[in-house]
């Protein structure tokens, strides 16, 4: 989160999270240098935050991901 989002260490530090999983399959057909036929996938990862500004912080964040495949929704 500071590094793509440009969240200072401090505030990731300070965020506190319920719950953090990664959804779906990576890597499927075992073929290419990445293992899925030479394309480049990305995992989801879901993550439940205890407060609310603190989600909000890092949805207000998500302006620095464009031109990236990379997003964040709500």
């Amino acid at each position: 989160m500071s590094e793509k989002l440009k969240l200072t260490r401090e505030a990731v530090a300070a965020m506190k999270f319920e719950r953090v999983h990664r959804m779906g399959l990576t890597n499927t057909t075992g073929r290419g240098a990445t293992g899925n036929g030479g394309e480049v996938t990305h995992q989801r990862i879901v993550c439940t935050f205890s407060f609310f500004g603190d989600r909000e912080q890092d949805r207000g964040s998500s302006r620095n991901l464009r031109g990236t495949p990379l997003y964040v929704t709500e």
